[in-house]
């Protein structure tokens, strides 16, 4: 488990760090797909693809 706080990992991930947005992707991946489903008004159009 990662122990960098979700802010460090933004600001790593903003200089191209790209395993620190694997790590916020996978953290918060259900809340994100879950939201997607929402706006959209499809849940076949929200699909994650990792």
């Amino acid at each position: 488990m990662n122990a960098a706080s979700d802010s460090e990992l933004v600001l790593r991930g903003r200089e191209g760090d790209k395993g620190a947005v694997a790590i916020l992707l996978e953290r918060h991946r259900r809340m994100a797909l879950a939201l997607s489903r929402r706006m959209l008004g499809d849940p076949g159009l929200a699909v994650c693809p990792l």
